[in-house]
């Protein structure tokens, strides 16, 4: 591309970020409202039915994983629009595809009452005693079925572009592990980072394509067999990985816009080359912490997902928070409240991996208390999300010359006290044995939920500002188009 072309690109890619940023942002609100819902409802303030429960926690659980999966995907393409030429047709079909997939969604489980939860468990889709319709299911796995299309085409796009421009070796940090890269053709850490999470994606999305092909296939025709362990095995290892790409996603984008406001720089080495291609094999192995309690499994797989689980929390994590702090250390960076965001996030990260990892150890204990939830919201509502938010705030910034206000700072930190209050609660009662996924709570464990219903409360108000100025600052932004 010549100059004139470059600059076009760059706008038209950042308009696509900014305006899918809004609108994958306010979703993960309305997501995020339905979890709040259910947990007032289990804290006794207000009584929701148990199926209407179960159906407001599966829209919870896939809108707001898909939701934040959807803008940080934005997000990322913002950061790499300077290092790729990404299509960007394909980033408009993606969003059009998960579109029509989130309107599908929403009608199946509001109006087909589907309430599965997202791991969608054979052979409970199929075996509702009544409490959903049975075009639900169908509908529902050819929503998630474009759903994987839609990541693929992202993905696919990223390892193409970056293959054309670094060559794939490069890309995936290879060269930089056996010594053979030139210095002219190393690729910058989010180049790396993206290259791997979109190849390690793309395998999540490979289990997940013929999991939900098995299961629409027996919805057609019921008498196809399918077998339970296997399915769980696919589902697992499909959302487990997907959920970790998220966090990958956020960690690239880290990695490009914090030097920004260090300014120093953050370059590709070996080091973080070694670390990101061990995460690649890591989280590939560490689903099968989910099925460590499934006896008939074979012996080497429960050791090798113990192992996963504890290898899949350093390498990349611990390489990327040292790496951070190394590079604001004494750097006299004004913290803003966009770099605040991600540098809590990653907190967020670390904090949930470790409460992963020790799931992983004490897995007969906690893994099916409502100790899971805890590390999973950490990781995602005060962790991912958080880097979300904060790339919108750099763009925001970079684009439209926005400053911070005291309403930007009360956004933050309201919802850094109420997301932490409120998996606080999760943990203490998972630790105590409260089960999850329990419409209502065991008798005597009500008061967990109630306590953690004024932080959740909070999250609300908190993320209500974030979205309010985020949308106010969207409008100081010039046209983008040109």
């Amino acid at each position: 591309m010549d100059v004139a072309d470059r600059s076009m690109y760059e706008r038209r890619v950042s308009g696509i970020a900014l305006g899918y940023g809004a609108i994958t942002l306010v979703l993960f609100g309305v997501t995020v409202f339905f979890g709040v819902i259910m947990r007032t409802s289990q804290g006794e303030f207000i009584s929701v039915r148990p199926d209407v429960l179960y159906e407001f926690m599966t829209l919870h659980s896939i809108g707001a994983g898909g939701s934040l999966m959807a803008g940080v995907m934005a997000v990322m393409w913002y950061t790499l629009r300077k290092h790729l030429d990404m299509s960007m047709n394909i980033m408009q079909v993606v969003f059009g595809i998960i579109g029509a997939a989130v309107v599908t969604i929403v009608a199946v489980t509001l109006l087909g009452y589907y309430g599965t939860g997202w791991t969608f468990l054979y052979p409970l889709p199929f075996k509702s005693a009544g409490a959903w319709y049975d075009f639900a299911p169908g509908m529902w796995l050819l929503a998630l079925m474009c759903v994987i299309f839609a990541f693929a085409m992202s993905w696919i796009d990223v390892i193409r572009a970056a293959s054309k421009k670094y060559g794939f070796s490069n890309a995936m940090g290879w060269t930089l592990i056996s010594g053979t890269a030139k210095p002219e053709n190393v690729p910058p850490p989010v180049v790396l980072i993206s290259t791997v999470t979109a190849a390690c994606g793309l395998l999540s999305l490979v289990a997940g394509f013929i999991v939900v092909s098995l299961m629409l296939i027996h919805w057609a025709n019921p008498s196809y067999y399918l077998d339970y362990l296997f399915i769980k095995n696919l589902i697992y290892y499909f959302g487990h990985i997907v959920m970790n790409m998220i966090m990958y996603m956020c960690a690239a984008i880290v990695y490009e816009l914090m030097p920004i406001y260090a300014n120093r720089p953050w370059k590709s080495n070996k080091i973080v080359a070694i670390s990101w291609n061990s995460a690649f094999v890591a989280v590939t192995l560490a689903y099968w912490h989910h099925l460590l309690q499934d006896f008939p499994q074979p012996l080497i797989f429960q050791f090798l997902g113990v192992f996963g689980s504890y290898m899949a929390a350093f390498p990349a994590t611990v390489v990327t928070i040292t790496g951070t702090l190394i590079l604001i250390y004494k750097s006299g960076m004004k913290w803003k409240v966009a770099p605040l965001y991600m540098y809590l996030g990653l907190m967020g990260w670390a904090i949930g991996g470790f409460w992963a990892v020790m799931d992983a150890g004490f897995n007969q204990a906690v893994h099916n208390t409502m100790y899971v939830p805890s590390h999973f919201h950490t990781y995602l509502l005060v962790g991912a999300a958080f880097i979300f938010v904060g790339g919108l705030y750099h763009i925001t910034e970079e684009l439209g010359g926005c400053r911070d206000t005291f309403e930007d700072k009360l956004g933050l930190w309201t919802w850094f006290v109420g997301g932490y209050g409120f998996v606080l609660w999760f943990m203490i009662s998972g630790v105590l044995g409260t089960p999850r996924r329990y419409a209502v709570q065991m008798p005597g464990t009500e008061i967990y939920s109630t306590a953690a219903v004024y932080f959740a409360w909070t999250v609300v108000f908190g993320l209500l500002i974030a979205i309010a100025r985020y949308l106010t600052r969207l409008q100081s932004v010039k046209p983008l188009r040109g």
